[in-house]
């Protein structure tokens, strides 16, 4: 059985529009992408001593981490995150280990380094929560805040706080992702920032307690 067939050799002009069209996208993708700003501290992460660009992280042959004339034992790097995190905008840092420095003392400074720009919440368990609407706001150990993973100054956050809260008549609260080294001076602002862009409550985010988070609370005889 043969059933009749309609296909025709296409004998005309290729429209040139679309493809144009594809690529003029794609030139704006690569383009934005690159112009992306990524907040963070710079670090030359080079291990010969003679490196000098940049402030320097002086690595012991004990294993200390020497910085603004403070020596940070590796086991413990609270101050030294402090430190780093308070840092103005565009500096430069250079890792300079001493010869026989342990390379595990390296790799922890590394990682410090890398993890920086990250918020640490302060460990809790067994806080209330909200049902309200919420929106999340983010400030790290440096005091920069993100609204919705934009880098905001505090009148920005403002004014995206006031039209969220006009967005809808339900109630706001805003969930404040502070890093667990913020001073209380920077909370109390926020508080009174959100307070005064029509939020109803201000929550500040928490993580859960290691082993509270894995075995249930035990219940009282």
């Amino acid at each position: 059985m043969k059933f009749p067939r309609n296909v025709r050799v296409f004998k005309g002009e290729l429209n040139a529009a679309p493809l144009v069209s594809v690529l003029f996208l794609l030139l704006l993708f690569i383009l934005f992408t690159s112009l992306v700003y990524t907040p963070g501290i710079p670090v030359k992460l080079d291990d010969s001593p003679g490196q000098t660009n940049g402030l320097p992280i002086l690595l012991t042959a004990k294993g200390d981490a020497v910085f603004n004339g403070h020596t940070n034992s590796t086991l413990e790097l609270d101050r030294l995150r402090r430190e780093i995190g308070s840092l103005p905008p565009g500096t430069t840092l250079s890792i300079r280990p001493e010869p026989g420095a342990p390379k595990e003392s390296v790799n922890r400074i590394r990682e410090l380094i890398r993890n920086s720009g990250r918020v640490e919440l302060p460990t809790a368990s067994g806080l209330s929560g909200t049902t309200n609407r919420t929106v999340a706001v983010a400030v790290n150990l440096a005091g920069q805040l993100f609204f919705r993973n934009q880098l905001v100054t505090e009148k920005e956050l403002a004014e995206r706080l006031r039209t969220a809260a006009q967005e809808r008549p339900s109630p706001l609260t805003v969930v404040l992702l502070a890093d667990r080294s913020v001073d209380n001076e920077t909370l109390t602002r926020l508080h009174v920032l959100a307070r005064d862009a029509g939020a109803k409550e201000l929550l500040l985010a928490s993580r859960p307690r290691l082993f509270d988070s894995i075995m249930p609370a035990a219940s009282p005889q």
